[in-house]
């Protein structure tokens, strides 16, 4: 959805009038209002404070439409606000995600009437809510919109009024989680709550546990925007957790350049915190430093996440895995074909742990993973695994029949599709995998065909021969960047 900024919100009915923000796409762009001033952090941590939960849930999420082709952003709600002259703002929850990683700025008409978290006064917004909310014989959404929007106003008429719809059985069997985080904003009162329902029981104990963590949330971003606003040069060294002191290990990429400093910061700073950590110690380190080289911190790099000053805040940053691998391979950090292999198998439905090596004389098998069929008469009469034995010599007839049969350059893509259907992990690494990766060798050329790869199962083939090759990945994963971007976040697999 894309809506012109300020203009009248007609996304969902609300009892109230809404007017929108940030609701951006393509068409119209990021809105940014010319001779505006700069967006600056302070602007962004005022939205973030302003923002403590979602005020709506929508059906699917929203693709943002700024990312690169890599992997982007998305998200599902929207955010209410209630500012002080009287206007309701609604945003969708990707206005932080707008600010902090394409640098969209908000009017400042809003910017300026952001709540503050100064008590609200009650005005006629909660009368009309108040009315809304009290009717029996109103639209069910509208009365549940309005006891979660009353939550804004700590008013004993407020609370009345919520305490009345958590007791309202219809509207606890279909929001009650949304009535008891509206009621967690008046726990403090001295409210009976053993005797409620228990959804709205549910809602109440879940923002016991959310509130906390939007406080220690609030800590790792001020520390991450402290920590990145003085950093001056960032290494990236090899091992994670479970390495040696940072100073003592292999230098894989060291980073200076002011362009390249920022969007490492953007791919390693953007996202949502997981309020836990991943068991495993990461494979990779980012270690940050200022201008008279002092280490202000560091973060380690886990499948989707980051883990910054892991034993300080142990609350992971769930980051676009795909776009900071890719990002970090032009660096000229290898191995992101293996950090992306397991997404691309799970993607192309390729794994199997139950699965032997293809049968002898299984040509649906062949048909499967996509052997060139010019190539079933060499392979009907052996399995998987006796043709990952074959001598030198079968497999260089094998490659002169495919190179007639398709010519050089139309050799190497089928056989790197074939390459990219075989089922993990046996049949890949101990069957017809094994030919595959061999034939490639034998026919060169691989690296030509790369930057043209859009198939999905040739894009996977070449991230497979990155592996199998073994070595500095770099050099393919650049190439074939893009494609595993559109792969992975593509809405159907092979």
């Amino acid at each position: 959805m894309e809506y012109l900024d300020l203009s009248p919100y007609e996304y969902m009915p609300h009892p109230l009038p809404l007017v929108n923000i940030g609701w951006l796409g393509s068409e119209r762009g990021l809105q940014s209002v010319t001779g505006s001033a700069p967006l600056t952090d302070e602007d962004i941590e005022r939205v973030r404070a302003a923002s403590p939960r979602v005020g709506s849930m929508h059906l699917g999420f929203h693709d943002c439409e700024f990312c690169t082709d890599y992997a982007p952003f998305d998200g599902n709600g929207e955010y209410r606000y209630y500012a002080g002259n009287g206007v309701v703002y609604a945003a969708p929850v990707m206005i932080l995600h707008y600010m902090e990683v394409h640098r969209y700025r908000p009017p400042q008409v809003f910017l300026d009437q952001l709540p503050t978290g100064d008590v609200l006064a009650w005005d006629g917004r909660a009368e009309r809510l108040v009315e809304v909310a009290r009717d029996p014989a109103g639209d069910l959404e509208d009365r549940v919109l309005a006891v979660v929007d009353l939550a804004n106003w700590k008013d004993p008429r407020a609370l009345e009024v919520i305490m009345v719809a958590a007791h309202d059985e219809e509207i606890a069997d279909c929001a009650g989680d949304k009535v008891g985080k509206s009621l967690a904003a008046y726990l403090d009162s001295g409210l009976a709550i053993d005797d409620l329902h228990p959804m709205v029981r549910y809602g109440i104990e879940d923002s016991r546990v959310v509130w906390p963590s939007v406080l220690r949330e609030r800590q790792v971003r001020r520390w991450l925007k402290e920590t990145w606003d003085r950093a001056r040069k960032v290494v990236i060294a090899d091992g994670g957790e479970d390495g040696q002191p940072v100073a003592g290990r292999e230098v894989l990429a060291t980073v200076e350049d002011e362009t390249a400093l920022r969007q490492l910061r953007e791919w390693t700073t953007s996202g949502n915190l997981r309020g836990d950590v991943c068991r495993c110690p990461g494979d990779l380190t980012v270690a940050v430093y200022d201008a008279e080289d002092v280490l202000l911190g560091s973060g380690t790099l886990h499948p989707g996440r980051v883990s910054w000053e892991r034993e300080r805040f142990r609350n992971d940053l769930l980051v676009d895995d795909i776009g900071l691998r890719l990002f970090l391979s032009g660096l000229g950090v290898g191995g992101s074909s293996s950090a992306l292999l397991s997404d691309l198998l799970t993607k192309l439905d390729l794994v199997d742990d139950g699965a032997e090596c293809r049968q002898a004389g299984d040509v649906a098998a062949l048909e499967a993973s996509r052997v060139p069929p010019v190539l079933f008469d060499h392979l009907r009469d052996h399995s998987g695994l006796e043709a990952a034995g074959f001598g030198a010599d079968t497999i260089g007839v094998m490659v002169g029949d495919l190179v007639r049969s398709a010519g050089q350059r139309g050799a190497v893509r089928q056989v790197l599709a074939w390459l990219g259907s075989v089922v993990w992990p046996t049949e890949a690494l101990g069957g017809d995998g094994q030919v595959a990766k061999r034939m490639l060798e034998s026919l060169g050329g691989v690296e030509r065909e790369l930057a043209g790869l859009t198939e999905p199962a040739e894009v996977m083939g070449a991230v497979v021969w990155a592996i199998f090759r073994g070595g500095d990945d770099t050099d393919v994963m650049n190439a074939v960047g893009p494609a595993v971007g559109r792969v992975l976040r593509s809405g159907t697999g092979r």
